[in-house]
Formats: C-alpha cells, structure tokens, sequence
C-alpha cells in the first residue's frame, strides 16, 4: 500500500483482527516518526518527547548520535539523541505482531539509478513539468495557503510554480535583516512582482530572547541549522494569517540567513 502513496507523511494502522501494527514514513522523511520497543511494549509517535514521556525513564545519551550531530549538525536514523529509542527511516515500515512481540523493518523504495540519455532542453522541459506538478498538488488545502519566499533559488521556484497554478492572490512571507549581508528581501520582493503575489515583510530584530528559548525548547533533538529558529518565528507570526505554508529547501545549498528555506516551521506541506 504504501508503495502507492503519493506525499509526505507518518501514519499507524492497526490491525485489530490479526493484532498487527504497521507504521511507514514517507519516501524522504519528510514527516519524523520516532518509536521505542522493549519486552511487552512498543511505543511511536511523530515526535521524541511523546515517547519518552509515556514511561519517562531515565534515558542515557546515545553517544554515536551525538558524533553524528556534531559531524553532521543531525541525528541520523535510525537513531536519536537517546539509547533505545529510534528514528523509523525515510521510505520504510515497521510491521509488530503484538502477541509475538515480532518486529519486522522493510525498505518500500529507493532513488531511482536509472540512466537517460537526455538533451538540455529536454531535461529542463521535464524538470519544468515535475515540478509545476509537484506544487499544485501540494496546493490543495481547505485552509488559507501561502509561501515562505527569501529570494533564493528554492523559495522563488516554488513561489513561481504557486503563481502558475493559482488563479488568485496568495501571501508571501520574508524575514528581514538590518545588516546588508544577511538581508534578502529586495530580492524576495522582486520575485514577489514578477508573480504578483501579496508580500509581507517580518522584522527579523523583532525576534526576542525569549522567541530563542521557545524555538529551542520545541525540538526534539539538537539541530545544527542557523535557519531554524528564524523559520520558527516566521512560522510562529504568519500563523495568525495562513495555516499552510509552502517553502523550498535546499536547492540552493541550504541558504542558512533567510529564515525562510531552511528547517521544517510545523506548517510546511513542501520542505523541512
């Protein structure tokens, strides 16, 4: 079944006749799943806290996870920051029998290897289409949408394809620095014209230290990612006027000053 999904997601489903669970993870992981088992118990949850709160035990450090932060700036799975606790992989999932206690963790895809041999302007023509795509079907939502847009690379493809498959005006949102060097908003601004889209502009300074600790407190695990608390406090403030915001990462390196590409912000349905 899961083969045939298309999207990001975590989900469970229980099998109350034959008394099997089954949990999957998207294709890249977009979406977390974390889960613990041990003799007569298995736990998961989207989030570490919820699953190591139900038995709160005292959990030791994982220390290879931490050479892995440090090396990294991340956890990898299929570990976490704590011993006995596990990070289910990108494109897998878990089936548990629970009156056996049988745990068995399988692979339901990989990056295609395939080879074509394509001209320029043909990859261009079907990257174009991939992604114009790709976005419109991340646009169907019930809720008000909108985009993170820093001017980059990532955000303005996105924020391009939006325009192409929207009949009306959408909200584009855009941290703002004082200092030259860090501050991207003349070019979000520019991409924002060219798509006629609705731009708002967050002062970046308005971050206070208290917004600092708040974004901190919120994850799971440590991250090394300079953008991440800027993401948080954008996807704090443009609550109050979208629940779903769309936003590029990483096509073009990661650019860690935006606040706006980098990092999941709990409200991004493309990204994080």
């Amino acid at each position: 079944m899961v083969k045939k999904l298309d999207g990001i997601f975590s989900f469970a489903i229980y099998d109350k006749v034959q008394k099997v669970l089954l949990i999957a993870r998207d294709r890249v992981g977009a979406k977390p799943l974390f889960y613990e088992t041990r003799s007569g118990y298995f736990s998961f949850s989207s989030t570490l806290s919820a699953v190591t709160s139900i038995r709160s035990p005292q959990y030791e450090i994982n220390y290879l996870a931490l050479q892995d932060y440090l090396a990294f700036q991340t956890v990898i799975a299929p570990d976490t920051i704590f011993r006995g606790v596990h990070q289910l992989e990108p494109a897998h999932f878990i089936t548990y029998r629970i009156e056996t206690e049988e745990s068995h963790i399988e692979s339901y895809w990989d990056i295609p290897r395939k080879e074509k041999n394509l001209s320029i302007d043909d990859a261009v023509f079907q990257l174009d289409e991939i992604l114009s795509k790709t976005v419109k079907s991340q646009m169907v939502s019930d809720v008000p949408i909108g985009a993170f847009l820093s001017g980059g690379i990532d955000s303005s493809l996105i924020t391009h394809y939006m325009a192409k498959n929207n009949s009306s005006k959408f909200k584009t949102y855009n941290v703002a620095f004082e200092q030259g060097t860090f501050d991207e908003t003349p070019y979000a601004l520019e991409v924002s014209e060219k798509c006629d889209t609705e731009y708002l502009v967050i002062e970046g300074p308005s971050m206070t230290a208290s917004d600092l600790v708040d974004a901190i407190s919120s994850l799971d695990q440590p991250l090394g990612d300079p953008a991440y608390p800027l993401t948080w406090f954008l996807s704090k403030t443009t609550k109050q006027y979208i629940t779903v915001a769309l936003s590029g990462d990483g096509g073009d390196g990661g650019d860690g000053g935006d606040g706006g590409d980098g990092g999941d912000g709990g409200d991004e349905l493309f990204g994080g």
